[in-house]
């Protein structure tokens, strides 16, 4: 058959055939270009450190035991030689500023007695809760009965002890 005698849908076919092994290939080419970045990107961090460790290698191979634990103690002498500054002085207050403040710390401190007042209150209320439910409920002592020791017997009735011991 000539291309003129086919139908539709096979040239539709071989259309969608001929594009999807076009974006096949294009894929392809897309992963192996990000593959190689990775693996340049991989190589470059791995050459990085690399060079991180020899430096480091390198520094500590220059030091000797005695010469680390000297610079560690130099260091920890200097610390303590240095004092903190001292804080700088509050700043000075005007007297509104000294009034809103003392009306604040008066709010706070009327707060703390509110609310030091209603613990006091709930307290009160649930120990006399806890008191008018125990005169409710009433009270059970406790009895301890001891075991016998295997020569004596229960106290029970005379009837079923059999003879005393």
């Amino acid at each position: 058959m000539s291309s003129e005698h086919l139908t539709h849908s096979v040239t539709s076919a071989k259309e969608r055939a001929a594009k999807i092994r076009a974006e096949a290939a294009q894929r392809e080419r897309e992963q192996a270009e990000v593959d190689r970045l990775k693996q340049e990107y991989a190589a470059k961090q791995e050459a990085e450190a690399r060079k991180v460790e020899d430096d480091d290698i390198e520094k500590a191979s220059l030091l000797t035991g005695d010469e680390t634990r000297e610079q560690l103690h130099d260091y920890i002498r200097k610390m303590r030689e240095e004092k903190p500054a001292e804080p700088p002085p509050p700043p000075p207050r005007t007297e509104g500023m000294m009034k809103e403040l003392n009306a604040e710390q008066e709010a706070g401190r009327a707060a703390v007695a509110k609310a030091e007042a209603a613990n006091a209150y709930n307290r009160e209320a649930g120990e006399k809760a806890r008191a008018e439910q125990a005169a409710r409920e009433g009270s059970m002592v406790p009895v301890f009965h001891p075991n016998p020791s295997q020569d004596q017997q229960y106290p029970a009735a005379k009837a079923t002890l059999g003879k005393p011991k």
